[in-house]
């Protein structure tokens, strides 16, 4: 290139100089001198490119980021002076595990946001299949526009699942799944004694599949232990149902119900405090942001008394009067303050 020079900073390429277009290398940036008309500072190397110390470091947090150890041998290779080619030669042969098949170690799954759909659910179920080779432990797929179809395909294969399995499934903010969607999925759990945790915020679920549901969970098989729908409307007449087969549960231990259009009625709160003093199992509820008010508050004293004392914790609205408030609502207790030691003073003089 006839009179070039390099430049640095960012000032001409922010500028949107044709000259940089078509003089930019990958070693360094180059500038035609007769375009520009004036001496330039010179830069060694370009800062977009990748160097070897770039690729180690990458190396050593993609390493931390799946939880194995660094390869020490590999991190030298990496740092080392060879030429591109030798490089690669030398990965080859210490890595033959890159190009023989799949990789089996995946164990947690997390989709937020993005819009898989039905499809992407059914292909996520291929992988929890027994004879896939992977052993899926935990998937999340949050707002991924996963409606019924996506939960059938989900179902399906968690009637075929083997130990460990599938322990924790996630569906939260997915508002195409419904009483249709979720009653499809229960479907699947009859016969599933592994899944312990099912998580089905904000899905759009009434009280058309209360009813499954309770019978699900009143199972003996019936291996879950942490139930949360959360900003779903099964109203009166679904708690009036889940209640049927909660009093009966014998694993569940969390159960939350926050947010479910639940208001002030005898007969529904009346089966649910029931079930809340027959259940052997369930130690946390969460009831927030259902208006019950005094009234159905009361109802629900009995289940609260100081002998229940497998209930742990149990959260109310914050919308009730104080004493009812303050009789009702139980936070869980992590762990007591460990008090000094007494007589920490200073020591008598003899």
């Amino acid at each position: 290139m006839p009179d070039g020079k390099a430049i640095g900073g960012n000032d001409y390429r922010n500028r949107g100089c044709p000259a940089f277009k078509r003089c930019h290398t990958h070693d360094s940036i180059k500038f035609n001198m007769a375009t520009f008309g004036k001496s330039l500072p010179t830069v060694t190397t370009d800062e977009y490119a990748v160097t070897r110390p770039i690729i180690a470091t990458n190396y050593g947090k993609a390493c931390r980021a799946i939880g194995v150890h660094v390869n020490s041998h590999v991190s030298d290779i990496l740092r080392g002076k060879e030429d591109d080619e030798e490089l690669i030669n030398h990965v080859h042969g210490i890595g033959p595990g890159f190009t023989n098949g799949p990789y089996t170690q995946l164990r947690y799954i997390r989709i937020w946001k993005q819009n898989i759909g039905n499809e992407g659910a059914a292909a996520f179920a291929s992988v929890l299949q027994p004879n896939s080779g992977i052993k899926i432990s935990y998937l999340e797929l949050l707002d991924c526009g996963i409606g019924e179809n996506g939960c059938k395909a989900l179902a399906e294969v968690l009637t075929r699942q083997k130990a460990p399995g599938l322990l924790t499934l996630n569906l939260d903010y997915n508002l195409d799944i419904g009483d249709a969607g979720f009653s499809v999925l229960v479907d699947g759990l009859f016969i599933n004694n592994i899944l312990k945790q099912l998580h089905l915020d904000y899905c759009a679920i009434g009280q058309g599949s209360c009813f499954k549901l309770a019978q699900l969970i009143s199972l003996p098989t019936c291996a879950i232990e942490v139930l949360s729908l959360n900003g779903n409307n099964i109203g009166n007449s679904g708690l009036h149902h889940l209640s049927l087969g909660l009093g009966r549960a014998q694993r569940l231990v969390k159960l939350n119900l926050s947010d479910n259009g639940i208001r002030n009625n005898i007969e529904a709160l009346s089966a649910f405090r029931d079930a809340l003093i027959r259940c052997k199992s369930l130690a946390h509820v969460d009831f927030t942001f259902n208006l019950i008010e005094p009234e159905g508050a009361s109802i629900l004293l009995p289940a609260l008394a100081p002998e229940n004392t497998q209930l742990q914790s149990f959260l109310v609205d914050a919308s009730l009067p104080k004493n009812l408030f303050l009789q009702l609502n139980r936070s869980h207790r992590t762990g007591s303050i460990k008090k000094g030691k007494k007589g920490g003073g200073k020591k008598k003089r003899k």
